[in-house]
């Protein structure tokens, strides 16, 4: 559960979500579908994100890196293994 909501604040970070209450199960949806096929950037990740969720709120900001998302996939590979 823990893995979980740290796996969530690295979402909301790296896609910058300002409000979504996922369920767990929501999360551990996304959580595989990350696994399974690796976002290559925060358009493919929000679309994993939005087709498990449904739409989000979230910033749009230019000039955004990937390193939040990379970090977010790198927990998801982690909690996949663990």
């Amino acid at each position: 559960m823990a893995d979980l909501k740290t796996f969530k604040r690295s979402l909301e970070q790296a896609l910058r979500i300002s409000r979504w209450l996922p369920t767990d199960s929501q999360l551990e949806k996304i959580r595989l579908r990350f696994v399974a096929t690796p976002p290559k950037d925060v358009g493919e990740a929000l679309r994993i994100v939005q087709s498990v969720y449904g739409p989000t709120s979230h910033l749009v900001l230019d000039g955004l890196d990937n390193s939040d998302l990379r970090t977010a996939l790198a927990l998801a590979i982690a909690a996949a293994k663990a």
